[in-house]
């Protein structure tokens, strides 16, 4: 029996670092990023890394929720576009949102500006609107989980704080 609590004591040693880390590791499928930033068309802005999708935000004090959609094998698959003035009315008047099939995966606020991804493993289903910071966590708007699945950003109205979500 004390081989098995010091087993689990050693198991908790290992994975608990990673937790604490501002930056992926390989048991994390989702995390707080704080600082990761991209280049794309000569625009830097805040990115989730190339296999993570944005599952929340926090646009003023420049955090995101992190989810990993990508298996790391499959990341040279991963292609990502800059996107300036896509929209989209989901009841609420427009909102600036990834071209579709895409989600998003990192923000420039100030320039209004989306980092949209997809994959060839990564299929969207059945997008829908979340309203006004309506689901919370992680100190930050999320979108929700939903049938016990996750859902990943795809637009934003920052002034609203209205995320534009869809299934994973």
């Amino acid at each position: 029996m004390k081989n098995s609590g010091l087993s689990s004591a050693f198991v908790m040693l290992l994975f608990v670092p990673c937790l604490l880390v501002a930056r992926p590791c390989a048991a994390q499928q989702q995390y707080v990023d704080r600082n990761h930033q991209e280049t794309w068309s000569g625009v830097q802005l805040h990115a989730c890394p190339l296999s993570y999708a944005m599952a929340g935000a926090n646009v003023k004090d420049n955090k995101f929720t992190c989810q990993r959609v990508v298996p790391k094998s499959e990341v040279a698959q991963v292609h990502s576009v800059l996107d300036s003035g896509t929209q989209k009315d989901f009841g609420r008047g427009n909102m600036h949102v990834c071209p579709e099939g895409t989600y998003m995966r990192g923000l420039h606020s100030g320039q209004n500006e989306l980092l949209c991804s997809s994959a060839p493993t990564v299929h969207l289903t059945s997008p829908f609107y979340d309203a006004s910071g309506h689901t919370q966590g992680n100190a930050m708007h999320m979108c929700p989980v939903r049938l016990k699945k996750q859902t990943i950003m795809i637009g934003i109205h920052e002034g609203r704080n209205d995320f534009a979500c869809a299934f994973l």
